[in-house]
């Protein structure tokens, strides 16, 4: 018998799926890559449900969201996709918030240290205060802005 049931698969999917498709577009940047990535999401948390804190879901679920998705953006064939896509250029209707900027972060958090990117990503992206991250990733606050401070000195 699997350790999960349909029925709370089913609860943790209408608890937590607009919070995982939110902070996958928010680090893929881009709706269908968001999709996908929470599909991938819900799949791993079929088997890793057990590895949950029952009284930290959504921390589990905003983890495993980020780390898959910079996964992603580590992936060769998807860095160099993204890298095409991103590289030509913007038209004067473009609705991206400053595509130069984002290509130079996504750039960053393919190549940066895991740990580094995933700070980066909740202070650049979410504008987390740093109590929060360290509450999140479970680790200090020092180790928060050590991270932070590395990542930015790299």
């Amino acid at each position: 018998m699997p350790p999960y049931s349909d029925a709370l698969l089913t609860h943790l999917f209408k608890l937590h799926s607009q919070m995982v498709f939110r902070r996958a577009r928010g680090v893929l940047g881009n709706t269908a890559e968001a999709e996908e990535a929470m599909q991938e999401v819900f799949i791993k948390a079929m088997t890793a449900i057990e590895s949950a804190r029952d009284d930290d879901l959504t921390g589990w679920f905003y983890r495993m969201t980020t780390n898959h998705c910079l996964n992603r953006l580590r992936d060769q064939k998807r860095r160099r996709a993204l890298i095409d896509e991103m590289v030509a250029p913007a038209t004067a209707t473009s609705t991206r918030p400053d595509p130069d900027a984002m290509l130079t972060l996504r750039w960053l958090l393919t190549h940066a240290d895991r740990r580094q990117a995933q700070v980066a990503v909740y202070v650049h992206l979410d504008g987390l205060p740093q109590a929060q991250i360290a509450e999140v990733m479970g680790v200090t606050e020092r180790t928060v802005r050590n991270l932070l401070r590395r990542f930015e000195s790299w």
